[in-house]
């Protein structure tokens, strides 16, 4: 019989309070990487592998498939694709897909848009 330790070790820990990142919600995808860091290391979650299981577990589908695009050829959960490349992948992303300043944007001050 396999130690109860094993088992929970086998099964990917949710990190407390995290939920998943939405692609299209308000969370800058800069400040979920802070806060997911951080519950990682709160619940003790520091090997590699582990982080990408709890992070492969709190996705929601569009962060799943956005996931699994930008790691082709291989699959999002093929150990030559780390946590870290991820995160490398998903700054990429999220740097070229960033919104720009608008003058239409409430949090842009009318001097920056010159448009106001």
């Amino acid at each position: 019989m396999q130690p109860l330790n094993d088992i929970a070790m086998a099964r990917p820990v949710i990190p407390f309070g995290l939920g998943s990142f939405e692609i299209n919600g308000l969370e800058p995808w800069q400040l979920y990487k802070i806060r997911l860091q951080v519950a990682l290391r709160s619940t003790g979650i520091t090997a590699d592998e582990s982080k990408k299981d709890a992070l492969l577990a709190i996705r929601d589908t569009a962060m799943f498939q956005v996931m699994a695009s930008l790691c082709r050829p291989q699959n999002v959960d093929s150990p030559e694709i780390t946590f870290a490349e991820i995160l490398v992948r998903f700054d990429q992303f999220f740097k070229v897909n960033e919104l720009k300043p608008t003058a239409s944007h409430p949090s842009v001050p009318p001097e920056e848009t010159g448009s106001w």
